[in-house]
C-alpha cells in the first residue's frame, strides 16, 4: 500500500497556530483583538568589481545580474496578530523574498502562542527567532532599523534565524529602566546557499540560549548566547570526504585522513556569544555589538564580530557612518600540498578550497542617509566601502577562479525604500 503524503517534521505547531489564527473571528473576544499590518523592502544594489559579490548571509543565493541586484534585499512581509484571550495571543509572520529553495516553510517566520500569565511574566511556544542578538525581532523589518542593510560582518554569519521551541522571559521593574531575563530552546532547519543556486536545508538539533535585556528612555544593554548542534552531513562534500578516505590516497597523502576526519559536518556544535549597546537621546543614535561566533567545523573558523554605528537626526534626515569588522579568532587550517607526481592536485586543490572558502576575514566602513517620508515611509541610501584580506571572502560569491582568493576591496551603492502599514 502506498505511503501517504510526507510533511516536514516539526511542522506540527506552527500549523496548529497558523489554523487558531484562522479561526480568528470566532475566537476573538472583541472586535479589536484581531490585528494584520504589512512590512517590506523595495532595494536596488550596485557592486564593483563583478567578481566579488556579497552574499550577506549563507542563506542568501546568488541573484546578481551582472553587478547590479534588486533581489538581494527586497521582501514583502505579513504579520497577523491574534488575541484569543485576556492572557492568549498568536502570532503568524510569513516573508517573501528571493532564496534558494521557496517553501511554506521557509517563509513562514514565525508562529507561536503567547501566554502572559501576569504582567511581567511571558511563555511563547512555536516558531520563534531565537534572541541572541539585539536585532534579532527585526532582521527582516529594514523601516525598523536605521541602515539599508544589518551589518554584514556581525549578522551575515549567522545561520539560525528561527526556531520551532519555546522561551520563557521575565520582565524585572526597576526604578531606572526594564530589565528582561528570557531562556528559549528548540530545534532548527536553515537554510544554506550554494553559488550554484543549489540549496541544502540543516538540521540543527538541541539549540539553546540565554539572554539580558536592559531598556529605558535613552538607554539599551544586551547579553545573549546561544548553542546548538549539527545533525545533517553537506551532500556537496560527500565525494571530496569519500576520495580523501581512500587508502591508496592515505598512502601518499598522510594528512588526507585527518581533513576528512576534520571537515564532517555532522555532530558540529555552533556557538554564538554577543554583547550590545545603543544610546538614543537629543537627536544622536549610537549603537554597537560585540560578539564571538564559535564554529565546532574546521572549514569555517571561528570569529570575532563587531560593529559601531553613529547617526544624527536632523528632522526627517538622519545621516549615519557604521564600521564593522569580522576576523577569524584563530588559525586556519593548514592543507599541505601531496607529493608531485601522483595526480592529486586536483584533489589538493579541492580540499584546499573547502577549507578556506567559507572563512571571512574584512572590515567594511558604511556611509549612508535615511530620510523618513512618512511616519511609516522611508528612503535609504548607502555607500558600502569593503578592504577584504587574503582567503578572506566567505560572505562573498566568488566569480573568480585564483585560489587563494587574494585580497581585494568592494565597493556596494544601495537605494531602498521600506514600509510598515497595519490593515
Amino acid at each position: 500500500m502506498p505511503n501517504g503524503p510526507q510533511y516536514p517534521r516539526g511542522w506540527c505547531l506552527p500549523c496548529v497556530i497558523l489554523l487558531l489564527l484562522l479561526a480568528a473571528p470566532c475566537l476573538a473576544f472583541d472586535a479589536n483583538s484581531f490585528r494584520l499590518s504589512t512590512f517590506g523592502t523595495l532595494s536596488l544594489s550596485h557592486v564593483e568589481p563583478d567578481d566579488l559579490l556579497p552574499r550577506y548571509g549563507y542563506d542568501c543565493p546568488e541573484n546578481y545580474e551582472g553587478r547590479t541586484t534588486w533581489k538581494t534585499h527586497s521582501l514583502l512581509g505579513l504579520q497577523i496578530d491574534n488575541q484569543l484571550s485576556s492572557t492568549v495571543n498568536a502570532t503568524v509572520q510569513l516573508i517573501l523574498k528571493e532564496r534558494a529553495e521557496n517553501s511554506l516553510s521557509h517563509s513562514v517566520e514565525w508562529a507561536f502562542l503567547r501566554w502572559t500569565p501576569t504582567n511581567d511574566l511571558a511563555i511563547r511556544l512555536g516558531r520563534l527567532s531565537p534572541d541572541y542578538y539585539m536585532l534579532a525581532d527585526y532582521r527582516d523589518i529594514s523601516f525598523a532599523y536605521l541602515w539599508h542593510h544589518l551589518p554584514t560582518e556581525f549578522y551575515g554569519p549567522a545561520l539560525v534565524h528561527n526556531f520551532n521551541g519555546l522561551d520563557i522571559s521575565y520582565t524585572f521593574r526597576l526604578t531606572n529602566g526594564n530589565l528582561t531575563a528570557r531562556l528559549f530552546g528548540g530545534n532548527s532547519k536553515p537554510q544554506l546557499a550554494a553559488s550554484d543556486g543549489s540549496a541544502m536545508t540543516l538540521d540543527m538539533k538541541y539549540l539553546y540560549g540565554a539572554s539580558l535585556n536592559f531598556e529605558n528612555d535613552s538607554w539599551r544593554l544586551f547579553a545573549g548566547f546561544s548553542r546548538v548542534k549539527n545533525n545533517s552531513e553537506l551532500d556537496s562534500t560527500a565525494p571530496l570526504l569519500a576520495a580523501l578516505d581512500d587508502p591508496n590516497v592515505n598512502s601518499i597523502w598522510p594528512q588526507s585522513a585527518s581533513l576528512s576526519h576534520k571537515a564532517l559536518f555532522n555532530e558540529s556544535h555552533l556557538a554564538f556569544y554577543s554583547l550590545g549597546i545603543s544610546y538614543d537621546h537629543n537627536n544622536w543614535l549610537i549603537q554597537g555589538e560585540v560578539g564571538h561566533l564559535h564554529f565546532g567545523w574546521k572549514p569555517l573558523a571561528s570569529t570575532y564580530n563587531a560593529y559601531l554605528s553613529i547617526a544624527r537626526r536632523f528632522a526627517s534626515y538622519t545621516p549615519y557612518i557604521v564600521f564593522a569588522m569580522i576576523e577569524p579568532s584563530g588559525d586556519t587550517q593548514t592543507v599541505t600540498p601531496p607529493p608531485s607526481g601522483y595526480g592529486l592536485e586536483p584533489l589538493y586543490n579541492r580540499t584546499y578550497a573547502l577549507f578556506h572558502s567559507y572563512n571571512s576575514d574584512h572590515k567594511t566602513i558604511s556611509l549612508g542617509l535615511r530620510k523618513n517620508i512618512h511616519t511609516n515611509l522611508a528612503l535609504k541610501v548607502q555607500w558600502d566601502h569593503t578592504w577584504i584580506e587574503d582567503d578572506g571572502s566567505g560572505l562573498y560569491f566568488v566569480e573568480t577562479d585564483e585560489r587563494p582568493v587574494p585580497s581585494s576591496t568592494v565597493d556596494v551603492f544601495s537605494l531602498s525604500l521600506s514600509w510598515v502599514f497595519g490593515l
